[in-house]
C-alpha cells in the first residue's frame, strides 16, 4: 500500500512554544503507520525523529527576510508539485503557496493585533515591524486553507472579522488546556503570607517592552510612597542587562524591591512558582500566556492584565485578580491589599459571545492514528 505524504513546514522554528508545538505535531503524525512525514526544518537535531519522518533542512531560511517569501511562495510550490502531499501543515503563521489536498496553517503570533505605545518605538521596533509585516503578508493565500488553527477564540474572532475568513475555516487549539480548579478557600479568604514578612510576586518574563515591566515598577513607586516597600518583593526572570529595554527598566526602578534573577531552568521556575505568594502577569502581547496556565496548579492568586488573552486563558480559574492596563493605581491597590492581609474579592470572568468555532484539544483529533484514508476533517 502506497503511503500518503504529510508535509509539516516550519523552517523558522528553533525554540520556545513553537518548537514544542512542532515536536508534538511530529509525534502525533508519525504514529500513523500509513503515512510518510516530510518535515521542513532549520536543523533536524532539535526535532522528534521516527522511522517514517524525512527531514528537509533549510538552515538559512531566517537569515534574510526575502528568502522567507521565496521559500513560502515559490520553493514550496515546486516542492509540493514534486512530493504530491495529501496534507500540508504549516506551523509558522503564514499560508504557503502549495498544491495539496488539505492545507492547515497554525497561527500563534499575536503581533498582528499589537497596540504599540510610544516607548515601543524605542524599545520594541521588532514588535512594531512584525505588526505591519504580518498585517500585510498574513492574508496571502489565507483563504486557500482547509482550516486556520489558532490558540484562542479572541484571535479567531479578530482574524474572522479582519480577513473575512469563514467561521468553519477556523479551528481553536488550546496548547495547554487547564482544567477547572475547585476553590480550596472562599473568595474572601485572606492571602496566606506563608509565615513570611513580605509578599513574593513572581513574573516569568523576557526582556521585551511589550512585557510591560513598567506597570509593576510604577505600582511599586506608589507602594513605596506609602512606606510599604519592605513588605513586598518582585522576582523577574531577566538580569536587566539583556536589551536596551531591560537596562532601562533596571535603572528606572533600581531603588525598588525587584530581584533580577536572570534566565532560569525549568526546575528553577517551578521552584519560584512554589515559593511565590502570587503570580503577576502584566504582558501586553501574548497569544496564550503559558505561565498563566502553569501557575494554576498551585491554586494561588494570579494578578493579570485585563486583556483578551489573559481572560480566556484564565476563564475557569477562580483565584484571578484582573487590573485595568491603563490604571496603575488599581494594580498598586491589589498589591497593597495583599500586603495588608485584607480580604480579596477575586475577579469573575464572563463568557464572551464569540463565534462558534470548532475546538480541538489534541493533535490526535485532527490526525486519527488508524484510518484507511487520511481524513483530517
Amino acid at each position: 500500500m502506497k503511503k500518503q505524504k504529510i508535509v509539516i513546514s516550519g523552517a523558522n522554528i528553533t525554540s520556545g512554544g513553537p518548537l514544542t508545538i512542532f515536536n508534538d505535531t511530529l509525534k502525533q503524525v508519525s504514529e500513523i503507520d500509513s503515512v510518510q512525514v516530510i518535515a521542513i526544518v532549520s536543523d533536524k537535531q532539535f526535532f522528534h525523529t521516527s522511522h517514517n519522518i524525512h527531514f528537509i533542512e533549510i538552515p538559512y531560511y531566517k537569515k534574510i527576510i526575502l528568502l522567507k517569501f521565496f521559500f513560502e511562495y515559490v520553493y514550496y510550490y515546486f516542492l509540493s508539485k514534486k512530493i504530491k502531499p495529501t496534507v500540508w501543515i504549516s506551523l509558522n503563521d503564514f499560508t504557503p503557496n502549495v498544491i495539496t489536498k488539505k492545507l492547515y496553517t497554525y497561527f500563534h503570533n499575536a503581533s498582528l493585533f499589537f497596540s504599540p505605545k510610544p516607548a515601543d518605538y524605542i524599545f520594541s521596533l521588532r514588535s512594531i515591524f512584525q505588526k505591519f509585516y504580518y498585517n500585510y503578508f498574513f492574508g496571502f493565500f489565507l483563504h486557500q486553507n482547509t482550516a486556520l488553527i489558532v490558540q484562542q477564540n479572541w484571535l479567531g474572532e479578530n482574524i474572522h472579522k479582519k480577513y473575512h475568513l469563514p467561521v468553519d475555516q477556523i479551528i481553536i487549539f488550546r496548547p495547554h488546556a487547564t482544567d477547572s480548579v475547585e476553590p480550596e478557600f472562599p473568595n474572601n479568604k485572606k492571602v496566606d503570607l506563608i509565615e513570611r514578612k513580605k509578599i513574593i510576586l513572581f513574573y516569568p518574563t523576557t526582556a521585551y517592552s511589550y512585557k510591560n515591566i513598567e506597570a509593576i515598577g510604577d505600582a511599586l513607586k506608589i507602594i513605596s510612597e506609602k512606606g510599604l516597600c519592605d513588605k513586598v518583593e518582585i522576582r523577574l526572570t531577566i538580569s536587566g542587562n539583556e536589551t536596551l529595554y531591560a537596562k532601562y527598566v533596571k535603572h528606572r526602578y533600581k531603588n525598588l524591591p525587584i530581584t533580577w534573577l536572570g534566565k532560569l531552568t525549568r526546575a528553577e521556575v517551578e521552584n519560584e512558582y512554589l515559593n511565590a505568594s502570587a503570580l503577576i502577569f502584566p504582558s501586553r502581547l501574548e497569544s496564550w500566556g503559558l505561565p498563566l496556565s502553569e501557575f494554576t496548579k498551585y491554586k494561588k492568586p494570579i494578578i493579570a492584565i485585563d486583556l483578551g488573552y489573559a481572560k480566556e486563558t484564565l476563564r475557569d480559574y477562580p483565584f484571578t485578580l484582573f487590573f485595568n492596563p491603563e490604571d496603575i493605581n488599581q494594580l498598586s491597590k491589589i498589591i497593597i491589599d495583599m500586603i495588608e492581609d485584607k480580604a480579596i474579592n477575586f475577579s469573575k470572568t464572563t463568557d464572551h459571545n464569540y463565534k462558534t468555532f470548532r475546538n480541538v484539544n489534541s493533535w490526535a483529533e485532527l490526525l486519527p492514528k488508524k484510518t484507511p484514508k487520511m481524513i483530517l476533517i
